[in-house]
């Protein structure tokens, strides 16, 4: 029974020292090539089941024909790894404060360590003067750290079939996100920023409705809006100077700010519902759409462009709250007001109407009293023009019927 008990012992003890064997840290002391044992601290070279810290001042390469599969990767700010034209992989756990960078075709990195998290404040450059893409490939379920705040230049991400990347920091991506099949998702959890200066999981999933999360279309780039799980965004920023469009009829849940060049249609005219604040400091292009203030909390629009905001159809319904115009604001079609205040201030006017023809206006109230200055086009006579105008606390609304 001892001996056995001895011959235990002596196993879990060599198992321990194996598993410390496999997780050796191996720390670059000068620039030199990955599988260059002078290049490391201790003059041996990583092998794939150790991990890897890139010091700030040195520039690792990994040579043709090299290993660049590595478990937990570190690089420290100032510190840079150039893969050249190999797949660096990544097992376990990435922090880069500093750099990894290529200039050649087919420069990858691969994330294929199950749970794995990225972290840090640095970039990831594959420039490369050919016309394919190099891609961050997401070959498993990883997370971004809350303290993240990652560029990837010159490179897109790519999220393998069924696996889910969660951001969690700050996350800008210059060349967009792949989706390898239906099921392939970007979650962006609560408080998270991804900013995007391409298309956005055309095959995929995005979550996209954590509170306190942003998701941004940039760039010089006509783009799509992608219609995320349940329609819903929570923040959605628009700018940059090319055209970005809705897909399909959109809930955000938070606040719209546009300053580059939104446009509700892309060949239907989609429907806007928004609970935060409106602030267009670019073009808005209104088309035949709806734009609906359902927020219960105090909400305004703002222009600070051409000091006007247009709008094709308008709802306010708004169980608590008002509506502050903070500018003077166009209805062109439609104003329906089924709850909620509308409050101009005093420098903000809202009109109905662009004309007296087919632009003349429609309102449609159930309730709800506009608090400051209100003006309508009309054209008819023996027609009851409503004015549903009043204070926060009395409805004192004026009718009007022209004879000529």
């Amino acid at each position: 029974m001892l001996r056995n008990l001895k011959h235990i012992a002596l196993f879990i003890l060599l198992f321990h020292l194996s598993v410390n064997v496999i997780a050796d840290t191996h720390t670059s002391k000068q620039s030199g090539d990955w599988t260059t044992g002078a290049t490391w601290v201790g003059n041996v070279a990583p092998a794939s089941t150790d991990n890897a810290i890139i010091v700030d001042g040195t520039n690792v390469a990994i040579p043709n024909g090299g290993t660049g599969t590595v478990k937990d990767l570190t690089i420290n700010d100032g510190g840079v790894i150039s893969i050249g034209n190999k797949t660096l992989t990544i097992t376990g756990n990435l922090v880069f404060n500093g750099a990894i960078i290529s200039t050649h075709q087919n420069a990858d990195i691969h994330m294929n360590g199950a749970g794995a998290t990225v972290d840090g404040t640095g970039y990831i450059d594959l420039t490369t003067s050919k016309a394919d893409k190099q891609y961050f490939y997401v070959d498993n379920n990883i997370s971004f750290l809350s303290t993240a705040d990652l560029l990837f230049t010159s490179c897109q991400i790519q999220i393998a079939n069924s696996m889910t990347l969660t951001n969690n920091g700050i996350v800008t991506i210059e060349n967009g996100i792949l989706g390898g099949n239906a099921s392939s998702t970007w979650t962006n959890a609560a408080n998270s920023t991804l900013i995007c200066g391409n298309v956005i999981l055309a095959t995929g999933i995005l979550n996209a409705s954590a509170s306190g999360n942003t998701v941004e279309y940039y760039g010089a780039v006509v783009n799509d809006v992608k219609l995320p799980s349940s329609s819903q965004y929570y923040n959605l920023t628009i700018s940059g100077s090319a055209i970005k469009s809705l897909t399909g009829n959109t809930d955000i849940n938070g606040n719209l700010t546009i300053s580059g060049i939104f446009d509700v249609t892309n060949a239907n005219n989609y429907k806007i519902t928004l609970a935060g604040n409106w602030s267009n400091s670019n073009t808005f292009s209104c088309e035949s759409g709806e734009v609906e203030f359902d927020g219960s909390g105090d909400q305004t629009i703002t222009n600070t462009n051409t000091g006007t905001e247009t709008f094709y159809n308008l709802k306010v319904n708004k169980s608590a709250g008002t509506l502050t115009l903070n500018n003077n604001t166009t209805v062109l079609h439609t104003l329906t007001m089924t709850q909620g205040n509308i409050v101009s201030t005093a420098t903000a006017l809202l009109t109905l109407g662009d004309g007296t023809g087919t632009q003349e206006g429609t309102l449609s109230r159930t309730a709800g009293t506009i608090v400051g200055e209100f003006e309508r086009w009309c054209s008819q006579t023996g027609f009851a023009y409503l004015f549903p105008i009043g204070t926060s606390t009395y409805y004192r609304p004026v009718t009007q019927t022209f004879n000529s």
